[in-house]
């Protein structure tokens, strides 16, 4: 559940952070 929480903060936060990428990369694994 933890991770579900990451993952929504990833998308509120802009693609230029790097952020959104490293979540988006997660998401596949999971």
């Amino acid at each position: 559940r933890r991770q579900s929480t990451a993952y929504q903060a990833a998308p509120a936060a802009p693609p230029s952070q790097g952020l959104g990428r490293l979540v988006s990369a997660q998401s596949a694994a999971l």
